[in-house]
């Protein structure tokens, strides 16, 4: 199983790049560019979980964001597990 963090995801400048934007646990915006196999565009980023206390967990997102690295906390109720990609 993977874990997908909900997020915004839109189409890069090149065909296998996306630009992800996203909200942290407090609702600040984040925004980072993302490979096609890191995204599905209806809307989630594959994550790994590091961490989790009550309702929040801490995240490694596939890339680091433009404004500060590659790890956010994020509301669980935010994250999905879903099977693993399976390359054709």
């Amino acid at each position: 199983m993977d874990t997908w963090l909900k997020c915004r995801i839109a189409q890069g400048q090149f065909s296998e790049e996306f630009v992800v934007e996203g909200k942290d646990a407090k609702n600040v915006p984040f925004s980072l560019f993302a490979r096609d196999a890191e995204v599905d565009i209806d809307g989630w980023i594959r994550v790994e979980i590091i961490a989790k206390t009550g309702e929040l967990c801490l995240v490694r997102l596939p890339q680091q964001t433009l404004e500060n690295g590659s790890t956010v906390t994020v509301r669980c109720e935010d994250l999905q597990d879903l099977p693993a990609r399976q390359e054709a």
